[in-house]
């Protein structure tokens, strides 16, 4: 019987529940094809805004700082903002609409060896960290870089968080910045329901383990 249940587990499993996890994307167009045709927000950062905590973007796009509050503007087409990880500064950017993925072009985000910035998403497999450079430049690079970041979820989020690495080095921080955001609509669906077929073929799977174990 241990073992007639042990197989019924094993085939509900794989029709089971979906595994949550994020995976990361450095261009464009592989991130465009993950999100398939998925609802998106652009947000280009065309309109001016002030420095201040909270800040709001055009897209609805809420950012809350903690720590220090540095920087962190809409200016010259771009977000300009400031993370550090040894003196800790959080930014919280809420989306207004649950996203399974978003993307953007980064400017002059630093190497871990300079407080580079991280991200943290939850999309409840517990929380993921991830360097903005390292996602650039896996294999290493310089000091600082540009590029486009990205990010795909299997269950939808409303949130993410912006650090600085902090290396214990006392180093300043980072000053980075961002432009062509895009986020991808998803609904909040954390668990995926079994499939009725799978509900069908666990007694028989139960059925088949005792026949089984009276023939023997």
């Amino acid at each position: 019987m241990k073992q007639a249940l042990m197989g019924c587990a094993a085939a509900l499993s794989a029709f089971g529940f979906a595994h949550a996890g994020v995976t990361t994307y450095d261009n464009l167009a592989d991130f465009t094809a993950a999100i398939g045709g998925a609802p998106t927000t652009s947000e280009t950062f065309d309109n001016d805004i002030p420095s201040g905590d909270p800040l709001t973007f055009d897209s609805g796009v809420a950012v809350t700082k903690g720590g220090t509050v540095f920087g962190n503007r809409v200016t010259g087409g771009r977000y300009e903002t400031f993370t550090d990880g040894d003196n800790p500064t959080t930014e919280i950017w809420t989306f207004p609409i649950p996203i399974i993925g978003f993307g953007m072009d980064v400017f002059s985000v630093n190497s871990s060896s300079f407080d580079g910035v991280q991200v943290t998403i939850n999309d409840g497999s517990g929380d993921q960290t991830f360097v903005l450079f390292d996602i650039l430049f896996p294999g290493g690079g310089p000091s600082n870089g540009d590029g486009f970041v990205g990010f795909t979820t299997m269950s939808a989020i409303t949130s993410v968080v912006f650090t600085g690495v902090g290396d214990g080095a006392m180093n300043v921080g980072d000053i980075w910045s961002a432009d062509n955001l895009v986020f991808a609509q998803g609904n909040v669906a954390p668990e995926v329901p079994v499939p009725a077929a799978a509900l069908l073929f666990a007694p028989a799977a139960l059925l088949a383990a005792r026949r089984r174990k009276a023939s023997a």
